[in-house]
């Protein structure tokens, strides 16, 4: 029953998010509400990917079952951005319902791809208490990757070519009124997410707990970068924050008391801390002295 129950979720979510990615572009917000729809709309297509991720790693999928979920969701990548533009480039509102659908359907297909891709990483955690290091060592490189200047994200979106790819592969957030997205999230964020996700289910963790710790955090964390992403703190541009680190925060905070570590365990930890913060140190020194 309670399978049933999360796979109605499931679906109705998978329907809300592409219906919903339909018509926001087509809805129109006066001027003085601008803030407002775009705060309300990046809570919302930030919130959705998160809820369904939640509740399909809530249930236990075969291989076979992940290999057509990924293979599909590359598919709608794929068919996202090689499908030809529709002739008739005279209608505005044809061409917006065309990069509507676009969306839609990269949209899901990126949950898809990344979410199935997260369950089989998840398969290498065979101990709750390494998702400790675990989330120390990817928010840790989430942040050199894309915060610091010489960091591949970074890089990346220097190119034009880059940039075309990263925005073809990475989860838009749509706007009221627009057909543009107002921002985009990394796959792979979405994909350790995923990995998280199956892995606090599988341990039996505090996983609503965990969900209602993590929503908030990556809602206010888009909005940070939404309405301050044209500032620069310490050298580093705030339009590129790593959404690992408020995902690996609260995965942890919200499962602190479920971790019970041995001596080597705590040694192992420890020690991977301190890499973390010297590795943070040091990258942090280098963007500052260029």
């Amino acid at each position: 029953m309670k399978e049933q129950k999360a796979l109605s979720i499931i679906i109705l979510l998978a329907i809300v998010l592409f219906v919903t990615t339909l018509l926001v572009p087509f809805i129109p917000v006066p001027i003085p509400w601008l803030t407002f729809g775009r705060i309300l709309s990046s809570a919302w297509f930030v919130s959705l990917p998160v809820f369904l991720l939640f509740y399909t790693n809530s249930l236990r999928w075969s291989s076979q079952s992940l290999v057509i979920f990924l293979i599909f969701g590359i598919l709608c990548v794929l068919g996202a951005s090689l499908f030809p533009f529709p002739k008739d480039t005279e209608s505005e509102q044809m061409m917006k319902f065309d990069i509507a659908m676009r969306t839609a359907f990269s949209g899901l297909g990126t949950i898809l791809w990344s979410g199935a891709l997260g369950v089989f990483m998840a398969k290498l955690i065979k101990d709750k208490n390494l998702l400790i290091p675990v989330a120390f060592v990817l928010a840790t490189v989430d942040i050199i990757v894309t915060m610091m200047p010489f960091g591949t994200v970074q890089q990346i979106l220097r190119t034009p070519g880059g940039r075309m790819a990263f925005e073809a592969l990475a989860y838009k957030v749509p706007e009221f009124g627009v057909a543009t997205p107002a921002a985009f999230i990394g796959p792979a964020d979405l994909l350790f997410l995923s990995m998280f996700f199956c892995v606090v289910h599988r341990f039996e963790l505090n996983a609503r707990a965990t969900l209602f710790a993590l929503v908030p955090a990556l809602v206010l964390y888009l909005w940070v970068v939404l309405f301050w992403g044209g500032y620069t703190l310490w050298g580093i541009r705030l339009n590129t924050l790593p959404a690992l680190v408020p995902i690996s925060l609260s995965i942890l905070l919200a499962n602190i008391g479920n971790f019970k570590l041995n001596r080597n365990e705590k040694i192992m930890t420890f020690a991977v801390v301190i890499f973390c913060i010297l590795a943070l140190s040091l990258g942090f020194w280098f963007s500052l002295k260029k």
